[in-house]
């Protein structure tokens, strides 16, 4: 069992049993996972927005919370207003992002690059 793997076994676990998701390359192992485990139902939505706001409205029609599964920091960014009208709503859910290590070229990260890298990797190692 790899990591994705057990997330949605935990997500099972905690009665959670649909995922909204709009994936890019990055997620790819957590979409694998939601189809070879048993129980969770995925609904794949063309954008973080109608992701976010059906997570929302499943979970105010059923009274149980759903998943989401976004591409990114810029995906988390286009979903925040129907995360934030969730909230407001207390509806419960939980919103997963894939996460892209990138090494931003300015001048404060590269006096101390390895900060952002992690344990044992170098600089050098993240270049395309």
């Amino acid at each position: 069992m790899n990591g994705a793997e057990s997330l949605v076994r935990t997500l099972l676990a905690g009665e959670v049993d649909v995922c909204f998701t709009n994936p890019g390359t990055s997620e790819m192992h957590f979409c694998a996972a939601l189809d070879k485990i048993d129980g969770m139902h995925c609904v794949l939505c063309l954008f973080e927005g109608v992701v976010t706001g059906a997570a929302d409205g499943y979970g105010r029609m059923s009274d149980k919370p759903a998943s989401t599964l976004l591409h990114l920091g810029p995906g988390l960014g286009n979903g925040l207003s129907n995360l934030h009208n969730a909230k407001k709503a207390r509806t419960l859910g939980l919103s997963l992002t894939g996460l892209e290590l990138l090494l931003i070229q300015s001048p404060l990260l590269l006096m101390q690059p390895r900060r952002l890298l992690p344990h044992g990797h170098t600089p050098a190692q993240f270049q395309h």
